[in-house]
């Protein structure tokens, strides 16, 4: 699948029939997932109880650049979303993986492809950066998750991909794909009957709607959402568009969850907090390298 495209495009590149650049911009790195069975025994209601908040490295780091000490926050609102069932956020939900030996939770939404069989999320919620870093197992998606409910059932990932760019620790390709198995003959696109459009340069400045699954106390074990004006760009070195923030106090399991554009697509997913801005999310836009990710992914490419 996705490995024997990287494999044809490196063979290329050693041919010098694809500049190196090339090369690197458009082979993902992606690992095929183990195809056996026992995954929903593995995700047991008390396994997903303890799955832990898979927050992004960004996060620890925490700078603050002088832009956002005096740029005010823009008045946002945060709430539970009432109905998960009910399209379009039906099409989020929420991800459980293991990583490193541990039970992780992350958000992450159906998006539209040719399949019917794709989901999008953080980067760092499929594979620790860094050159050698491991990709995610145990990976299971559970639209319109609903504090312990799965109203559509719980889909076994069997192939993720990530940016070259992540495998980079660089955090303006905080974004990945997974490829999720068929159940009864049905793909989750035909299940769910919901999948968000794909934005892959939607305009920054404008009204965003982020869904995700928090993991604080008075959050709960639901789906929540924000909406907020654009609040700023949060620019450091590293090619790639900027992440870009709004006011949202979800924290952490929010993370690869989308957020929707005026016209209800999906240009941007949740990425990382800075501890010294309240109440500010930030999210990965999704550039040009995001868009090469998705064609390949959705089997367009």
């Amino acid at each position: 699948m996705w490995r024997r495209l990287a494999a044809a495009l490196a063979a290329l590149a050693v041919a010098g029939l694809l500049a190196p650049a090339a090369a690197a911009a458009f082979a993902p790195l992606t690992h095929e997932l183990n195809r056996g069975s026992g995954l929903r025994d593995f995700w047991t209601p008390e396994r997903m109880a303890r799955a832990e908040s898979l927050d992004a490295p960004r996060s620890l780091l925490d700078p603050l650049s002088l832009e956002a000490a005096r740029k005010p926050l823009p008045p946002f609102t945060s709430a539970p979303v009432g109905a998960p069932q009910s399209a379009p956020v039906r099409a989020a939900g929420k991800v459980f993986l293991k990583l490193g030996g541990k039970a992780y939770a992350c958000s992450a939404a159906i998006v539209r492809s040719d399949r019917g069989n794709l989901i999008w999320t953080a980067g760092h919620c499929l594979r620790d950066p860094g050159l050698g870093g491991k990709f995610a197992s145990k990976v299971a998606f559970i639209p319109a998750y609903d504090d312990g409910r799965k109203p559509f059932g719980l889909w076994k990932a069997n192939a993720v991909g990530v940016p070259r760019g992540w495998g980079l620790g660089n955090q303006h390709y905080d974004f990945g794909a997974a490829t999720l198995a068929k159940r009864n003959g049905n793909s989750v696109e035909e299940k769910v009957r919901a999948a968000l459009r794909f934005d892959a340069k939607p305009k920054a400045k404008q009204d965003w709607t982020a869904v995700g699954y928090p993991q604080a106390g008075r959050f709960g074990d639901q789906m929540w959402s924000c909406e907020s004006p654009f609040y700023r760009r949060d620019g450091f070195r590293g090619p790639g568009p900027d992440p870009i923030g709004i006011g949202c106090d979800m924290t952490g399991g929010a993370s690869g969850g989308p957020w929707l554009t005026e016209k209800g697509k999906l240009g941007a997913v949740s990425s990382y907090l800075l501890r010294r801005d309240a109440d500010a999310l930030y999210g990965t836009y999704l550039g040009g390298e995001a868009g090469r990710l998705y064609q390949r992914a959705s089997g367009r490419g």
